[in-house]
């Protein structure tokens, strides 16, 4: 079963070795190193987390135009959760954040005025970036809550982009 799975690997190496390079290949390693820590970390697995709470997460390597990691960060990034399940459940789902302009329709603009824990004048919380992430995956405590206005705004957005609908206010 493992040199089967050793010679996948080695096939897609083959395949695409003009294209990988030692670089690439020290952060694919570097993660898996991660992700093993976080795999066997139980410590947040058991925490209450409340919808709408802003976490610093260890997202790391995704593929292509997926958000992930920021190197100057130590391959963290904030992400606001959207849901969460049930104390003893595992998994989350956040949408990231970040200080890269994008288009309206798929982000939701927040400001350091307001949120006086961004790192940034303005950040963006990206919509089409909807993700299930462990919660091994989040570090540190909540760093901030969205207000209940934008709680609405975003819903609407979010529902919109999802779903084509929009959400009555509370």
């Amino acid at each position: 079963m493992y040199k089967t799975k050793l010679n996948k690997i080695l096939n897609i190496i083959e395949k695409f070795k003009n294209d990988i390079t030692l670089p690439i290949i020290s952060d694919f390693l570097e993660w898996f190193y991660e992700k093993i820590n976080l795999n066997f970390n139980r410590k947040n697995v058991n925490k209450f987390l409340k919808k709408w709470e802003i976490w610093i997460s260890k997202l790391w390597l995704n593929i292509w135009s997926e958000q992930n990691w920021e190197i100057e960060s130590n391959y963290t990034r904030p992400v606001l959760v959207i849901k969460s399940f049930w104390v003893k459940n595992d998994h989350i789902i956040v949408l990231p954040l970040t200080k890269y302009k994008k288009p309206e329709y798929i982000s939701f603009l927040i400001e350091k005025k307001i949120y006086d824990f961004l790192k940034y004048d303005e950040s963006f919380i990206l919509l089409d970036q909807i993700k299930t992430i462990s919660k091994k995956r989040l570090i540190w405590n909540p760093i901030w809550s969205i207000s209940n206005k934008d709680f609405v705004l975003l819903q609407n957005k979010l529902n919109n982009l999802l779903f084509n609908e929009k959400i009555e206010k509370p």
